[in-house]
């Protein structure tokens, strides 16, 4: 797997989110880094937490109804922006509702929102960034906990994505997304993937039994180990293939 090629920024803890002065409302984000190309099996489920990791991000699934009339609340306007798959007017929307509000519940479900735009954005740095303090703030459950998984996972923070799945999966078990059409199986393949990359065979192998339950591989039965048909020697080989037909499109 290729390592994610993020910008570094510099993040102020006491904003506990992205430099305000780093895109002004209206404006798009500048200084991208390149787009992360992850391996097909990353992409079925783990990205559904990181939609745009890969080739074409499509657009999320939180829309407002048409006979509602403009959201009262700004956060709720720049969500149905980002569900019409406008990730840089999303992105400007949700900062500026942030602004220099005094309103900690508002202002951690508008990082909340940022960080699942820059996540969109391939913008990896940035995502964590807002992600975090979207959690500091407490907004919006397991939800920014989750994009901030996925965000980790990409830029090659394994143990970090880890950790934040499992809270995530802790704090909300049936989690589901209300702006993606994601739930707690992508949390799962996170923790699994994240694994696989720490050489942590026995707990990838306890994330593989969630994932894809009745598998049959056993680590200390080397008949067991065979996958797709295919025998193998080994039980490290058997267990990444086996997570890699688990999380196939």
């Amino acid at each position: 797997m290729s390592r994610a090629r993020a910008r570094v920024l510099k993040h102020d803890p006491a904003t506990a989110g992205p430099r305000r002065d780093r895109l002004a409302p209206g404006a798009a984000p500048r200084g991208r880094p390149a787009a992360t190309v992850m391996p097909a099996p990353a992409l079925a489920l783990a990205l559904a937490l990181a939609a745009a990791l890969g080739a074409g991000a499509g657009p999320g699934c939180f829309a407002a109804s048409p006979d509602m009339g403009p959201p009262a609340d700004p956060v709720a306007d720049a969500w149905a922006v980002y569900g019409a798959g406008r990730f840089d007017e999303a992105l400007s929307l949700f900062i500026a509702a942030r602004g220099d509000s005094g309103d900690a519940a508002l202002v951690g479900r508008a990082l909340n929102g940022e960080g699942w735009c820059y996540l969109r954005l391939d913008a990896l740095a940035d995502a964590v960034a807002a992600f975090d303090g979207a959690v500091t703030r407490g907004a919006d459950g397991a939800d920014p906990l989750a994009g901030r998984a996925g965000a980790r996972l990409a830029a090659g923070d394994a143990r970090g994505a880890r950790d934040d799945a499992r809270i995530a999966r802790a704090l909300e078990p049936a989690y589901a997304s209300f702006h993606d059409a994601l739930g707690a199986a992508a949390l799962d393949a996170v923790a699994l993937l994240a694994s696989l990359r720490l050489g942590d065979l026995g707990a990838a192998q306890a994330e593989l039994d969630r994932v894809a339950p009745g598998n049959g591989l056993d680590p200390a039965d080397p008949s067991s180990w065979v996958v797709g048909g295919a025998p193998f020697t080994y039980y490290p080989p058997a267990l990444l293939a086996a997570a890699d037909a688990a999380l196939a499109p």
